[in-house]
């Protein structure tokens, strides 16, 4: 897979994560977007392949493909294609599992940062 493949233009979280990143921009006055982008990379960082059974599927906000990536596209793509290639993901399944890692990554990312200097600890991490 390359990142060519990713031809999503929509990203749409689910309600539990809709919840953690309003959760997240209380705290931090920083917005959903930036939100997924660092609950992408925690995910990513983890050493297994996130679960579908711990979201309930249910629809929460959705925002367009350049707003979720911002700057960081390349980055981001890239390191989730790197992701995908190493888990034998197909290319039909790489938006589910996208999904997935941002799902996974905002319970990550709202356990671990209740305020906007508790940033540098998951920059570090």
């Amino acid at each position: 897979m390359v990142i060519s493949d990713l031809n999503f233009k929509r990203i749409k979280f689910s309600i539990e994560t809709t919840d953690r990143f309003q959760i997240f921009k209380r705290n931090t006055d920083l917005t959903p977007n930036i939100a997924a982008r660092f609950a992408l990379i925690l995910s990513l960082a983890q050493d297994n392949i996130p679960s579908e059974i711990l979201y309930s599927g249910k629809d929460g906000q959705e925002i367009n493909r350049d707003t979720f990536l911002g700057d960081l596209g390349s980055f981001l793509l890239s390191s989730f294609v790197i992701w995908c290639n190493e888990n034998n993901i197909k290319k039909e399944d790489s938006y589910k599992y996208l999904i997935l890692h941002i799902n996974r990554g905002s319970d990550l990312l709202t356990n671990r940062v209740k305020s906007l200097g508790d940033l540098g600890n998951i920059i570090s991490y």
